[in-house]
């Protein structure tokens, strides 16, 4: 699930933003023009977002094409927001002290609240590649998108089941997947119950 949002949300703004270019081409005369505080890409803006994409420069684009331009997005906007943290630490990297902050625990996890300490320290251990004790910008990414790094979404993985597994049975149940989670629905569990057995294991959240 964790992995889905990150992944997703740029391919679905590139998708968002082509059809809208594609159903303003399209209109009548005897249909309105936009009015001005609707937000439309220009053509000269789809253009330059086509060419971005078109990583062999054959005029045209592909799944696969679309997919690394939404990778792309996804490191771009995890750099961005690892640079804004150690900006405001005055530091060119973090250290397991300053991660166990309430602020920046709570970055870590998806609802919100502070992560236990020890959790927390889980995670920075597998982050920190080098063992050097800190973090930089480039250990940092997977400890807040941790589908960067499959250690790290496998043990987001793992907290999340163990959290929601009220009968310890190691799996979730549709109604043990959406305790505690106003976001999620029946068709979400649907989706991620890949072998249709009626439960979710770590691999498939």
């Amino acid at each position: 699930m964790v992995a889905l949002c990150c992944k997703v949300m740029p391919f679905l703004v590139i998708v968002a933003v082509l059809a809208l270019a594609r159903a303003s081409d399209q209109q009548d005369d005897g249909i309105p023009e936009p009015e001005s505080d609707d937000v439309l890409p220009t053509q000269q803006q789809i253009s330059q977002m086509h060419g971005l994409i078109d990583s062999n420069k054959d005029g045209k684009i592909n799944f696969v094409e679309i997919m690394n331009f939404s990778d792309a997005m996804v490191l771009t906007t995890t750099r961005h927001h690892c640079l804004e943290i150690l900006e405001d630490l005055k530091s060119k990297s973090v250290t397991l002290e300053q991660l166990k902050t309430d602020r920046l625990s709570q970055r870590l996890s998806s609802d919100g609240h502070a992560l236990p300490m020890e959790e927390v320290q889980y995670r920075f251990l597998l982050a920190d590649s080098n063992n050097d004790g800190k973090l930089d910008l480039e250990e940092m990414a997977p400890l807040f998108f941790p589908d960067l790094n499959p250690v790290m979404l496998n043990r987001v993985a793992q907290v999340l089941l163990i959290s929601r597994d009220q009968n310890a049975d190691g799996k979730l149940s549709a109604n043990e997947f959406l305790s505690g989670d106003d976001n999620a629905d029946e068709d979400d569990f649907a989706r991620l119950d890949q072998d249709g057995s009626g439960t979710l294991d770590v691999r498939e959240l």
